[in-house]
């Protein structure tokens, strides 16, 4: 079984960055308006103008620059080749054999619900924050890569349970912390009875 995508490079987004700014602008004007409503009437409507005004402000540049495009990260041509011996970045060959502190940290595909950060608020993930780290000879590796859809997911975990069935050392995760074929783990002791569940201890 082989899992096989396109690496993710990141790339310079001036507009998101300057919306961004600009959120955290007003956001620290709000609080600070808040916090010194005693000031006299021209200094607190001064500070209101700069403060909002200038969020605004940059909220529409990078708007208009970015024209509605807010991602983060190209799709390389460069293909990403997993199986349980290998894993084939372009033209090298790194076999697992030879390789040390092998790491999966494995957010999600295109269009899956994300983590839920405010209860009303669920965001949908672009399947490009994953990422593949290794050390061989010495020389660490980090790799981002792309997961298309529900399916390359699952050819994924097809790979994660050759390697679990053949004792390799590698570990899995995302932002919550340790996963076994995906699924959140909460200590050591419940990634062993999953494991055993599964028949890989």
């Amino acid at each position: 079984m082989e899992f096989q995508t396109k690496l993710v490079n990141p790339r310079k987004n001036t507009g998101a960055h300057l919306m961004q700014a600009g959120g955290v602008l007003i956001f620290c004007t709000i609080i600070s308006l808040r916090m010194l409503n005693r000031l006299n009437g021209n200094a607190y409507v001064i500070l209101a103008l700069l403060g909002l005004g200038g969020g605004i402000a940059l909220l529409l540049i990078g708007r208009r620059s970015t024209r509605g495009d807010m991602l983060h990260h190209d799709v390389s041509d460069t293909d990403l080749v997993m199986s349980s011996e290998r894993i084939v970045v372009g033209d090298q060959v790194y076999p697992i054999s030879e390789m040390q502190n092998l790491d999966f940290w494995v957010e999600g595909y295109y269009g899956m619900t994300g983590p839920s950060f405010r209860p009303t608020r669920r965001n949908k993930l672009d399947g490009m924050e994953n990422k593949l780290h290794f050390k061989v000879n010495g020389e660490r590796h980090l790799y981002q890569f792309l997961l298309e859809d529900l399916l390359s997911m699952q050819q994924l975990g097809q790979v994660f349970r050759q390697l679990y069935a053949n004792q390799t050392a590698f570990a899995e995760r995302n932002r919550g912390g340790q996963t076994f074929l995906f699924h959140q783990v909460r200590s050591k002791k419940e990634l062993e009875k999953m494991k055993r569940e599964e028949g890989y201890a």
